[in-house]
């Protein structure tokens, strides 16, 4: 996998010095083709003297989502709620943040199908997100931006609101708080021993953790980085991300086969990331890649994080490029692409369409 380092490389260069990249590849029986890293923790030398590792923590972003929805499909499963049922029946008015929520399901938050806003287009949040980067945010303090605009109209609209509103949920139904349940249900099941949830538990591994950044932008290690919390405030690695994938996709993490098939169940996006491309079901989304290689089904985070299935060929993608304007999908094509022309695709143990 010699191309794969190089594409990896090439892929970094891009970010100019602001963000590393790291990137895992493994077949869905857990077999390593590929672990490698490039660049440095941090643009300023002053910031991290550390040597960069593939096994390198980073801030896996709305990555995260795929854990949220997980845990309110494993409720699902248990009969401890519908995703059909109202929010409105499980949450309330105080827990909600002036949101009107009276005909939304648990369904139209897990595909952002609930037409809700998102806090993070309020132009007020946003200024007091910005004055003070040491801020530490509840999930109750950002619903209300959210609340002060005006419901959307289409169909599909991707908001982080929605996943706020599903971790309370989470919260509500298993009367603990949401790193609990996390650890609980997915980390320690799958041995997921370098993860943990930013600023609500203790760092499980001693390295440091990547910077990541908007452009040239540092935006690592902000608590005000809390106000994700459901929709993105996890930290992990390379490695715990592909456990997470091969347990979601092979029987890991469901009891019940149909659960996976209705969080696979993918409808379109077009409306918003003006694509065909894309589609995205219960906290996944699928991306179709060019030059009829197939598709890609995870998740992604701000900064370029992935963990994701390539159901084609039973292979696991998972890493960061710690930057906003690079382009995974673009990475594991030239990876996949150069794999072909190689003929060395792997058709390993599939998991479906």
């Amino acid at each position: 996998m010699l191309s794969a380092q190089s594409l990896l490389v090439k892929t970094v260069g891009a970010n100019r010095g602001y963000g590393p990249g790291l990137m895992r590849i493994e077949t869905l029986d857990g077999r390593l083709l590929f672990e490698g890293s490039h660049g440095t923790l941090a643009q300023r030398a002053d910031q991290c003297t550390e040597p960069l590792s593939a096994s390198q923590p980073f801030e896996i972003a709305s990555t995260s989502k795929m854990m949220t929805a997980a845990c309110v499909l494993l409720l699902a499963e248990g009969g401890r709620l519908g995703l059909d049922d109202r929010v409105a029946d499980h949450l309330s008015e105080d827990a909600l943040g002036g949101l009107d929520v009276e005909r939304v399901t648990v369904r139209m938050l897990l595909n952002h199908t609930s037409k809700l806003p998102e806090y993070w287009a309020s132009k007020q949040f946003i200024r007091v997100f910005e004055a003070d980067e040491h801020r530490e945010w509840s999930p109750l303090e950002v619903l209300p931006y959210a609340a002060a605009l005006p419901a959307k109209t289409k169909r599909f609209y991707y908001a982080d609101t929605n996943y706020v509103l599903l971790g309370l949920l989470i919260e509500k139904i298993e009367n603990r708080p949401l790193e609990q349940v996390l650890r609980e249900r997915l980390f320690v099941p799958l041995g997921m021993t370098h993860t943990w949830t930013a600023y609500r538990e203790p760092p499980r591994c001693e390295l440091c953790v990547c910077h990541r950044y908007e452009g040239k932008d540092d935006i690592w290690g902000q608590r005000r980085q809390t106000a994700e919390w459901a929709g993105g405030g996890v930290i992990s690695t390379c490695e715990d991300l592909c456990r997470f994938v091969r347990g979601l996709f092979t029987g890991g993490v469901f009891g019940n086969e149909s659960t996976l098939a209705a969080m696979r169940e993918c409808g379109p996006t077009a409306n918003y990331f003006d694509t065909t491309d894309i589609t995205y079901g219960l906290g996944v989304m699928s991306t179709v890649l060019d030059d009829g290689l197939g598709h890609l089904v995870g998740h992604t985070g701000h900064g370029n994080s992935f963990a994701v299935l390539w159901p084609e060929g039973g292979l696991v993608f998972a890493g960061t490029l710690n930057n906003t304007e690079n382009d995974f999908v673009e990475l594991i094509w030239n990876v996949l692409d150069a794999m072909r022309k190689h003929k060395i695709i792997v058709r390993a143990k599939r998991a479906g369409k």
